[in-house]
């Protein structure tokens, strides 16, 4: 096992390379993750690289101009959480700018071997389709207290 200092190096190099994310530099953010790695978030969920990889370049196709900016990062050992901002230009649905955090768990040759997104898909992204956001509205309206 590890020091703690061995895992936060290789976490400090994810939320860089995260940061600087780009479909040229992808494969610097890959070659610091497991073969086997469990990545979800509201859309996805995939437990291989090449699945991993696939979203990313899926974002990047959706959203040529996304970003993150990682604002903060708590944990120790293998298990860290970070916590960032993602901005980006979607097309139809227009700007995104929204808050989101990741749980990261490193496998024991430092290699990230899962990725959780969390992040508010019903405010952030489903509620900007028309229909949708009607209906969204209308249920928050219902269940809203006070």
């Amino acid at each position: 096992m590890l020091e703690t200092r061995d895992y936060k190096t290789k976490v400090d190099a994810y939320c860089d390379r995260l940061e600087n994310l780009s479909l040229d530099n992808l494969p610097g953010l890959l070659d610091l993750c497991s073969t086997n790695i469990e990545f979800k978030d509201p859309f996805n969920n995939t437990h291989t690289l090449t699945g991993f990889q696939s979203v990313l370049k899926d974002m990047f196709a959706q959203i040529p101009n996304a970003t993150f900016d990682v604002t903060a990062l708590h944990g120790a050992g293998q298990n860290w959480v970070i916590k960032w901002q993602f901005r980006g230009h979607a097309g139809r649905l227009g700007n995104l700018d929204f808050p989101g955090m990741s749980e990261i768990v490193l496998n024991d040759q430092a290699k990230i071997c899962r990725h959780i997104d969390y992040w508010d898909s019903g405010e952030y992204f489903w509620s900007k389709i028309p229909i949708l956001g009607f209906l969204i509205s209308q249920i928050k309206r219902r269940f809203k207290v006070g």
